[in-house]
């Protein structure tokens, strides 16, 4: 292939490479619907903890700090769940089972759904005391509530039903009667999250910024019952949120030869709520030290780029990349035998395709742009190679 022909292939993939980093599942884009019982694992983002009376736990998970309003509602969701477990007593065949009990509550508060479960794989646990035996209660009883509070419209990653989760743990569920009969008592845990909240706000230019975590902790028998703890403070949960690692290694075939490739990739995570995550980020590979070919033996080649795509949202490292990569490209001969090879630099684009999970191929291909004949001082170059990946 001239050079000519390979710059006219490089050209016409640039063009139709964007395209192809913007892939979309074949369910088309992908919006995960609101649960009517749990937050979707995308919303857990502030978390806050409260010691209640008799060894008791709530805790509320949101996504953004301005979905938790203008002042808290404690003293509301407490009463809207003991309204629920006297009406459900009569539901649940023991006084000593684990007991759990779901609520949403829309937006209008006119229908409540409800959802309960009931353990008995204990009841057959028993305590001796006395020469007589007693019903053991080993576990603990939940109430939790998803209450829609409202609709986000932007921006776009965030779109969607704006939800709160309050979580009561439990000794027993009739304790949530004793919280709603004593309105102090959340109105005083309600007071100092308001007061830390309004204090965090003030230190943050961008309350809502995506990065921005906060977790409060509240027991009252601390000297300083409220503790704060601001994620992004720190750098590792700020780098653990936002950016991403790739790790490839595999076989390249180019220039009449094959060579052992390593690929790192780390990657800057743009907002997103689809099933693939879209990425800006800086790439680099290397390959050529292991050529067998007679030609290539004593040169390596190592890729610098700045990368656009996306891949499969999942834990640990970066799965399904698909991307387009635009650098450099930088030829080395360490054995010195080609004088015009010993270091050159070229063009260098890259087409990523994750194939599933764990495999990917690409396209690697670089020039010099030197469309000049030799008889005229023209020293084109070209490379064109074709990748095989496993990543971690």
């Amino acid at each position: 292939m001239s050079n000519r022909h390979f710059l006219i292939l490089f050209l016409l993939l640039g063009i139709a490479a964007p395209a192809l980093a913007q892939r979309t599942d074949s369910t088309g884009d992908y919006q995960p619907a609101p649960q009517l019982f749990r937050l979707n694992p995308e919303q857990y983002n502030h978390h806050f903890s409260f010691a209640l009376p008799n060894g008791g736990m709530l805790y509320v998970d949101f996504l953004r700090l301005s979905d938790w309003g203008g002042r808290n509602q404690f003293t509301r969701i407490t009463a809207a769940a003991a309204q629920q477990v006297r009406m459900l007593r009569d539901s649940f065949s023991s006084n000593f089972s684990n007991k759990l009990l779901a609520i949403n509550i829309p937006i209008d508060e006119r229908v409540i759904l409800l959802d309960y479960k009931e353990d008995l794989s204990n009841k057959n646990q028993m305590a001796m005391k006395e020469g007589q035996y007693f019903r053991l209660k080993s576990g603990s009883d939940t109430i939790r509530i998803v209450r829609n509070t409202g609709v986000r419209t932007k921006p776009a990653a965030d779109s969607g039903l704006i939800q709160l989760q309050y979580t009561f743990v439990l000794n027993n569920l009739d304790d949530i009667l004793e919280l709603d009969g004593r309105p102090e008592v959340m109105d005083r845990i309600g007071a100092e999250a308001d007061a830390a909240i309004d204090k965090q706000k003030q230190k943050w230019s961008r309350p809502d910024a995506r990065h921005h975590t906060l977790v409060l902790q509240y027991d009252p028998s601390r000297e300083k019952p409220m503790r704060t703890d601001v994620m992004q403070d720190r750098l590792w949960p700020w780098a653990e949120k936002n950016l991403a690692i790739y790790c490839g290694y595999g076989a390249i075939v180019y220039n009449n030869s094959i060579s052992v490739h390593l690929e790192p990739v780390i990657a800057y995570r743009l907002a997103s709520r689809g099933k693939s995550q879209g990425y800006i980020g800086f790439s680099s590979s290397i390959f050529g030290l292991l050529s067998p070919s007679k030609e290539e033996r004593g040169q390596f080649y190592t890729t610098y780029n700045l990368e656009l795509g996306t891949y499969k949202k999942a834990p640990g490292f970066m799965q399904q990349r698909t991307s387009i990569a635009l650098g450099i490209m930088n030829r080395y001969d360490v054995n010195g035998n080609n004088p015009r090879t010993n270091s050159m630099t070229l063009f260098h684009m890259g087409i990523n395709l994750g194939v599933n999970s764990f495999l990917s191929f690409g396209l690697l291909m670089a020039t010099n742009f030197d469309l000049r004949p030799a008889d005229k001082g023209g020293d084109p170059q070209g490379f064109l190679g074709l990748r095989f990946s496993f990543n971690l």
